[in-house]
């Protein structure tokens, strides 16, 4: 573990480097927090600005003529009085159009994710790195300046270690989203090579939560990165040598927070680097949380996961499948049962998009071609829901990696959304259907 005394990375996380990053951030919370008054003012309590650019680390490049465009978005939570009802996902949708076209006339373009929650989802937060990030850097700039303090103060060392693990998993699962322009472009697109350095940034924080080092912005995990790299020691300590890992988080660090100044490298090899770092790093976490021999091969290493798994996680991520899914699913119920008996969608998720990951450095020697094995249609049949047929030897990895994304997205990432939602159609009627539908499931099975 590393020992250290670590001063406070607020105040240097508010200093930041490049001076078109501030007035744009200024304009993009003057847009929000003037939408959100007009249209919640009398029921607000207060509206957030969080992640990077609450750390005064977004990502803005300059498109010519004055233009700006964010690569990330900008992520605002709505904390609403606490008898007042949320709006729903599709009212909060319309709101966040509204903000983006008030910001393309200012020659801004960036997306806005609105996230609307009441004051007990604040002090209920369990110690995570989200939440730990968002008490450290968060700023509110509309409402009661003190509502962030109802977070429960905690520090690195109470954030379960699996967190981490989860970090990485869900940033492997979101590269399949570019991993075609990777793979098979000379030249990829801006958005492709950003995708790149927010993998080497996750794993970077992954890597220092499991290294007892863990700190919540980008400037402040590459500096302690460096820190421990100087004192490894001993190689075999870490999945890798730190000094040069430590070499590619500082270059894409700085890319991240300048990036039309000292680009790291774009090409083929830089992004094979980042996906055998992250096959290093997934092995070593895995082998630390479950305690498994670390020559075990990737599946039976997530399979050790598995078994850890509260039966409770289990049943309440499948019940989000049946629910989205609704009666015309029940054609996948057999195969959903077998599932559920293993593990979450969640689970089965990652550990598809982990066996696809891992593989896509070997398609430079392949002409783009997966082998032509029974493993790949196996590996469709782990996600909740699959389409694409999986015959055709050059489209296969590409369908497959647009099925693992499209399944995280609608089964994962919209399930973890820090608030609650006032969409559901007769809650009532809902929870019955789901606690009917998931036991016949497993009675078919049967």
């Amino acid at each position: 573990m590393f020992s250290g005394n670590w001063c406070a990375v607020e105040t240097e996380s508010r200093q930041p480097k490049d001076p078109a990053p501030p007035q744009l951030k200024a304009v993009i919370c003057k847009e929000a927090s003037t939408e959100c008054e007009k249209r919640f003012g009398q029921i607000l309590e207060a509206v957030v600005l969080a992640g990077s650019l609450a750390r005064d680390e977004g990502t803005f490049v300059g498109k010519g003529q004055d233009r700006w465009s964010a690569l990330g978005d900008a992520e605002f939570l709505l904390v609403f009085q606490r008898n007042s009802p949320l709006p729903g996902r599709a009212v909060l949708k319309n709101l966040e159009e509204e903000i983006e076209g008030l910001l393309e006339a200012q020659n801004v373009t960036c997306p806005v994710r609105l996230n609307a929650l009441h004051p007990a989802h604040l002090w209920n937060l369990r110690p995570a790195m989200d939440s730990f990030e968002l008490r450290s850097c968060g700023q509110v700039i509309w409402g009661d300046e003190a509502i962030l303090s109802l977070i429960p103060d905690f520090s690195p060392r109470d954030i379960p270690l699996e967190d981490a693990w989860h970090l990485l998993s869900k940033r492997m699962v979101k590269q399949l989203a570019v991993a075609d322009q990777l793979v098979e472009w000379a030249s990829p697109s801006t958005e492709a090579h950003y995708q790149t350095i927010k993998l080497y940034l996750d794993m970077a924080a992954s890597f220092l939560m499991f290294s007892g080092a863990y700190a919540p912005t980008c400037r402040e995990r590459s500096k302690r990165l460096s820190v421990l790299a100087r004192n490894a020691r001993s190689v075999d300590e870490y999945p890798f040598p730190l000094f040069d890992f430590a070499s590619h988080i500082e270059a894409c660090t700085r890319w991240k927070l300048s990036p039309d100044e000292d680009p790291p490298t774009a090409t083929r090899s830089h992004w094979d680097t980042a996906v055998v770092y992250a096959w290093l790093l997934w092995r070593w976490e895995l082998a630390r949380l479950t305690g498994a021999d670390h020559r075990l091969g990737n599946f039976e290493l997530i399979e050790r996961w598995f078994e850890r798994e509260p039966l409770r996680d289990r049943w309440r991520g499948w019940r989000v499948v049946v629910r989205k899914c609704g009666w015309p699913g029940s054609r996948h119920w057999p195969r959903w049962a077998r599932l559920l008996r293993q593990a979450s969608p969640q689970l089965w998720i990652y550990a598809a998009g982990s066996e696809l990951l891992f593989s896509l450095p070997s398609l430079s020697t392949s002409c783009g071609r997966l082998a032509p094995d029974a493993k790949w249609n196996r590996v469709r049949d782990w996600l909740p829901v699959g389409q694409h047929d999986l015959t055709n030897q050059r489209a296969r990895w590409r369908a497959l990696a647009s099925e693992i994304v499209r399944n995280y997205q609608e089964f994962v990432a919209e399930t973890r959304l820090p608030l609650g939602s006032s969409d559901a159609k007769s809650p009532s009627l809902l929870r019955e259907t789901q606690r009917e539908a998931i036991p016949r499931m497993v009675d078919q099975e049967a």
